[in-house]
């Protein structure tokens, strides 16, 4: 996935989310993940890709401090 998309991916899930109770999110699949969950480890494993040497908990960490 390149990073526009990746960009807008994000800004649709989090559109989405906006407002909604956690009672109209999707529940969890059988791995106990929300489709937000794999949204963001697909996120995590591009950004790796393009930076080898970056850290899966720093750049969950990012995204939590930027609010996804």
């Amino acid at each position: 996935m390149n990073e526009i998309n990746s960009i807008n991916t994000v800004k649709a899930a989090v559109s989405w989310s906006a407002g909604r109770s956690k009672s109209e999110i999707p529940f969890k699949d059988e791995h106990g993940k929300t489709g937000a969950d794999y949204l963001r480890d697909s996120i995590v494993e591009a950004t790796i890709k393009r930076h080898p040497l970056a850290c899966r908990e720093e750049i969950l960490q990012a995204m939590d401090d930027m609010g996804f």
